[in-house]
């Protein structure tokens, strides 16, 4: 008897996991039907597909604290398809690029402090919006556009007193162009002296040399050296920026309380 109450009980657990199991099964298939899929193509200014594009989708509602992002990349027909999100907000923006060959993120309203909001003349190519706040069938498919091709630059810093490349923070301006004027942003190579790499858009720029490295300590320039170079379409470059952080007149920090020039 015991052997057949194991067997009963055994039997019975397994049929209650399956029931779980077939039920579970079909409330992610209900709700996987109840969320849209927006789909659609991302195409070169001449018109033609964009394989290998990456595709991101941002909540775009004005009462949200934060935003929530969805990414995709296109098929070898330019094509994708993002499933909208379960809940919250339903309003969405969709921008491309394509990075392997230096094609820009779209758009211009994106997070300050970007190489969009910062370096664009003016907005980069299309950033379509959708709303499934009110929609009662799946969405019409949408298509980017990509617009301007930038260039990739590595950025990093030779000391010729440590003869290595060391840590530097940099700040990042563009030259005015059609009268118009650009901002600016910081950026920092690698604690070990590796690059730090940025997709511009062509022009003129100026790199500054704002904090560096004296041997195990952090110095900030009091006259930042400058740098300038220039961006070109589908090229790749790294500026050539060397100096010797013994001649870099320091402020005065915590690393160095009397501001004086770095001994190495």
């Amino acid at each position: 008897m015991p052997l057949l109450t194991v067997r009963g009980t055994a039997c019975s657990v397994a049929i209650l996991v399956a029931a779980f199991t077939l039920w579970h099964a079909s409330e992610i298939a209900a709700y996987a039907q109840d969320i849209p899929m927006i789909r659609g193509t991302v195409v070169f200014p001449n018109g033609t597909q964009v394989p290998r594009a990456t595709v991101t989708a941002t909540t775009i509602c004005k009462n949200d604290a934060y935003r929530l992002v969805k990414q995709a990349t296109t098929t070898s027909e330019g094509a994708f398809s993002i499933a909208a999100f379960g809940q919250g907000c339903h309003q969405y923006r969709f921008t491309a690029n394509r990075r392997e060959d230096f094609w820009l993120e779209t758009g211009d309203t994106v997070s300050p402090g970007s190489v969009a909001s910062v370096f664009y003349l003016s907005r980069n190519g299309t950033s379509p919006t959708v709303d499934l706040s009110s929609a009662s069938s799946a969405p019409q498919p949408i298509t980017i556009m990509l617009g301007l091709r930038g260039g990739r630059v590595d950025f990093r810093v030779w000391d010729m007193a440590a003869g290595r490349f060391i840590y530097a923070e940099l700040g990042i301006e563009r030259k005015p162009a059609e009268a118009k004027k650009f901002g600016s942003m910081q950026i920092a190579t690698g604690k070990d002296g590796s690059a730090d790499t940025l997709l511009l858009p062509p022009g003129e720029y100026v790199a500054s040399v704002l904090q560096y490295q004296c041997g195990t300590k952090e110095y900030w320039a009091s006259a930042p050296p400058h740098f300038s170079f220039e961006v070109t379409a589908g090229n790749k470059q790294e500026p050539k920026i060397e100096l010797d952080v013994r001649t870099l007149k320091s402020l005065k920090t915590y690393a160095n309380p009397y501001g004086k020039k770095c001994e190495i």
